[in-house]
């Protein structure tokens, strides 16, 4: 297995994770939140009882950013996790592990 950069790991989970509550964030302050907040809830049986607040900018980057950071948290530890869980498979010669593949494929 190959190794991940566990910095790029991050970015990637933070701009996904930073990226759909955007996305949320821009449907609260279009008017669409509640709907979407329902169809969602409703969804997974789930009745929603909770009021949702008015769009709020300053709360808006705020949740953008914690979640960028958040995001970016857990992606550098996936990755070290991954380089951690597959450092056994780099340190095997390529030509033991190739052979391996090999025998797998034989089978």
């Amino acid at each position: 297995m190959y190794s991940i950069n566990p910095v790029k790991s991050g970015l990637a989970f933070g701009a996904v994770l930073s990226l759909s509550h955007l996305f949320w964030a821009t449907a609260v302050a279009l008017g669409w939140g509640p709907v979407l907040l329902n169809l969602i809830l409703r969804a997974h049986f789930i009745e929603p009882v909770l009021p949702m607040y008015s769009f709020n900018l300053g709360m808006a980057v705020v949740l953008i950013l914690f979640t960028a950071s958040a995001g970016f948290v857990f992606g550098a530890i996936f990755g070290a996790v991954w380089n951690w869980l597959n450092k056994e498979t780099r340190r095997r010669p390529q030509r033991e592990h190739q052979n391996e593949r090999e025998t797998q494929m034989m089978s």
